[in-house]
């Protein structure tokens, strides 16, 4: 069993995730035309581990699940727009598959995770 929240190999990786997303947006040019995506797409993914960590910080269950239910939301959320980013242009379509398959992997491993809460 974790220790703690960073000890959890979904935030582990929800954190690789983060970084992959502040990386390619660090590679684009910031002007007004993709400004409102990236920050939308990075905010989205702080929030997958930021909600991850704020559930497992709750004293209550329910709550906890109710964070992963976010959590699970924002990793939607970010693949969506992955599909945005390789759509306008902004990146390779292998590289947005990759992204979203951790995505996927996220998701699978918060509802997993979620599904062990109320074991």
């Amino acid at each position: 069993m974790a220790r703690t929240v960073e000890d959890l190999v979904v935030w582990q990786l929800s954190r690789e995730l983060m970084n992959d997303v502040f990386d390619l947006c660090d590679e684009l040019p910031t002007n007004s035309r993709n400004y409102g995506l990236q920050d939308q797409i990075k905010r989205a993914v702080i929030s997958i581990m930021s909600n991850i960590s704020e559930g497992a910080s709750r004293s209550s269950l329910k709550e906890y699940g109710r964070l992963l239910d976010y959590a699970n939301g924002s990793s939607a959320e970010v693949r969506t727009q992955l599909i945005v980013f390789q759509d306008r242009g902004f990146a390779e379509p292998k590289r947005v598959e990759v992204l979203r398959n951790k995505c996927r992997r996220i998701s699978a491993m918060i509802i997993g995770l979620k599904r062990s809460l109320a074991a």
